[in-house]
């Protein structure tokens, strides 16, 4: 609890939050353009125009509690793994909406905890990398408690907003968070606010003012107040390729994309034909390089473990045994029963800076490119440090090992 405590970025999150909520008492509600200064229908969600005075204060308290009324049941708490995050119910029957990378890839069981802290089982669906879009569903039969989807290609900049999620993790007993915050910048790709966020917010929701969700919490830009959302409107567009399970990234014109790397096609193709598979205990756990035609393979010595088998271009799947390994550079030769095997081809040249090279694959691109970023040298070996290992005790901390110099 100290550690959390004086930690600069927790205390900054905690003041904002706390600055924030009491903000939401007396900023937020109604957008109001009357000459008399009235305010306009609460359904009148996207806020942009500050409040003048204490009739209009007390109409944004009102609709804050509404939208906590109606945020706080449906917002969840992700467990993936030993890591976690945020999400949203949106559907009666359990969809749920969260960060990307909260999920990290499909198929995976997931737990969900609600706000009164029962724990459901759950499955993550699609994953759309490039917009950190995520999908998932609750597989436990019932119905749920849910929010609306909102629009977000009609946001304002300075309309307030009210982010949602469980700073640093589900904390037992603790209904979801809420903060309150304004739009800074809102395009198709990204919706920047000031609501304090932190790690373990990943994947909670954005409502607006309606209580609808425009945005998923995505990423942290530095301080806890200026963070970034998906905008709902990319899960509006991407719903079908969520909800079919897939997972994507856009191609963009980068140093890995695809034009790059067909370039390499030619290149790469001769040294491609002894790239091959090998399986540890049935399971895909490294590549290997054919580098003798009668059986003679190269691999990532550390990778093994367990029954070893290589399978081949043709499709053969062929036991292999380990011959020998080269502890310094992480590397193992594994013996096959195989001849006639592509042969590979040296390059004894020293290669220069700035040099192209490419990594092969089990497909027709490269699995990666770049350039050699320094010519060849000689590494030293680490130098050992001294340090101390501490226990709990009786009274505080106690010293128990003092770690020599290596």
């Amino acid at each position: 609890m100290t550690a959390i405590k004086t930690h600069p970025r927790l205390k900054s999150f905690y003041l904002l939050s706390l600055l924030a909520l009491l903000a939401a008492s007396v900023a937020m509600g109604p957008s109001w353009a009357s000459a008399d200064d009235k305010p306009t229908k609460a359904s009148e969600a996207r806020v942009v125009a500050a409040p003048k005075n204490v009739d209009q204060l007390r109409a944004i308290e009102t609709q804050l509690k509404m939208v906590a009324a109606k945020v706080v049941p449906c917002t969840v708490g992700l467990k993936v793994g030993p890591a976690g995050g945020s999400g949203v119910i949106i559907s009666e029957d359990g969809y749920i909406l969260t960060a990307g990378h909260v999920l990290r890839k499909p198929g995976q069981k997931i737990k969900i905890i609600m706000a009164n802290g029962k724990v459901l089982e759950g499955i993550s669906l699609g994953v759309y990398g490039s917009a950190d879009a995520g999908l998932a569903k609750i597989t436990d039969k019932g119905k749920y408690p849910f929010v609306e989807m909102g629009k977000s290609a009609d946001l304002k900049q300075g309309a307030w907003v009210v982010a949602a999620g469980h700073p640093l993790g589900y904390v037992s007993g603790r209904p979801p968070v809420i903060r309150v915050g304004r739009i800074l910048r809102a395009t198709e790709r990204v919706i920047q606010t000031d609501c304090p966020l932190i790690s373990g917010d990943s994947g909670g929701p954005l409502f607006d003012l309606g209580a609808k969700v425009i945005g998923i919490n995505s990423r942290i830009g530095g301080p806890v107040s200026m963070n970034f959302h998906v905008p709902i409107d990319i899960f509006h567009k991407y719903w079908d390729r969520l909800k079919k399970s897939e997972a994507w990234k856009d191609d963009v014109p980068g140093r890995d994309c695809t034009e790059v790397k067909a370039a390499f096609r030619k290149v790469i193709a001769e040294a491609g034909k002894c790239v091959i598979q090998i399986k540890c205990d049935g399971k895909d756990t490294v590549l290997g390089t054919i580098v003798g035609p009668d059986g003679w393979v190269l691999t990532k010595a550390s990778e093994l473990k367990g029954r070893i088998v290589c399978r081949l271009r043709d499709g053969r799947d062929l036991d292999a045994r380990i011959v020998g390994i080269d502890p310094r550079f992480d590397l193992a030769v594994l013996k096959i029963d195989a001849t006639d095997l592509p042969k590979i081809i040296w390059n004894l040249k020293k290669p220069a800076a700035g040099q192209w090279v490419a990594t092969p694959g089990l497909e027709e691109d490269p699995l990666a490119v770049g350039v050699v970023s320094v010519v060849q040298r000689r590494i030293p070996p680490p130098r050992g440090s001294l340090g101390v290992v501490l226990v709990e005790g009786d009274g505080g901390v106690k010293l128990k090992t003092v770690l020599p110099k290596s």
